[in-house]
């Protein structure tokens, strides 16, 4: 099959990261917030090119700002977290799994730090919205997305043997 990316053999659409992290720098800084990590990060595909486009979009971001997660546990990466916690007023989580989790292990730890630092997150899950904690959490407009679909099969159906990617330039 020919491909309109090389190595792309599926369509497929995502959201547009460069415009997402503004979205959440310009917000954390009208709110007086600039120390930033970023907690969670598990060494993915997805991971790394976020972290790239937060170190491209935010000088002050740096590498002892970055929390991973083992493959065996993420109490790891709290704890970790949690001894460098007073640096950061503001932390950015991998997805909604993980942000429950940081909101949890904080609320219960150190509800003083919980209370005045911002977390955000990636994904806005169903998750964000039933667990009743206060959980900002980013993605593309769901609302968009029935017409990306729609206006990428009206494409793939013209086109049989080629695939598509979009991206979603609206969160």
């Amino acid at each position: 099959p020919k491909t309109l990316l090389p190595g792309c053999y599926f369509s497929s659409f995502w959201s547009d990261t460069a415009l997402v992290f503004t979205n959440i720098l310009s917000y954390l800084m009208q709110n007086g917030k600039r120390s930033i990590a970023y907690f969670g990060a598990c060494n993915s595909e997805t991971d790394n090119y976020n972290l790239s486009t937060l170190f491209s979009l935010y000088p002050a971001f740096d590498y002892t700002d970055i929390f991973y997660m083992t493959p065996d546990s993420i109490d790891d990466c709290f704890n970790e977290f949690f001894k460098a916690r007073k640096k950061y007023d503001a932390v950015i989580c991998t997805n909604d799994m993980v942000g429950v989790y940081l909101i949890e292990r904080l609320k219960n730890n150190d509800p003083e730090y919980f209370d005045k630092t911002f977390i955000i997150s990636f994904m806005n899950s169903i998750l964000s919205h039933v667990c009743h904690i206060p959980l900002t959490s980013c993605s593309h407009s769901n609302d968009i997305v029935p017409s990306v679909i729609h206006n990428m099969y009206r494409f793939l159906s013209k086109t049989k043997d080629l695939f598509a990617q979009q991206t979603i330039s609206q969160i």
